[in-house]
């Protein structure tokens, strides 16, 4: 919570340990046991699309499925905006 109200408050950190560029426009918030993954929309805002805890195992293959979900709903929310916010069922 502390490294969120942080965000709120300032701007993300500058250091890579608690932020880091994961590719594809993902970012990660990162704690000692926590994971967020967003994306800014627009200058100054981030969506934070999903977290998860870490676990001894699992290592770099969660977190790759958990950053390529994270893709997915960006990809998901830009077509969206892109579209107008329309629902094209």
């Amino acid at each position: 919570m502390a490294l969120l109200g942080y965000v709120a408050e300032h701007e993300p950190p500058r250091n890579e340990e608690k932020f880091r560029h994961e590719g594809n426009g993902v970012y990660a918030l990162k704690t000692s046991t926590v994971r967020l993954y967003g994306f800014f929309d627009g200058r100054r805002r981030i969506v934070l699309t999903h977290g998860f805890k870490k676990h001894a195992r699992g290592g770099k293959k969660v977190q790759a499925r958990e950053r390529e979900r994270a893709e997915r709903m960006r990809s998901m929310l830009l077509a969206e905006q892109a579209s107008g916010g329309r629902d094209e069922r």
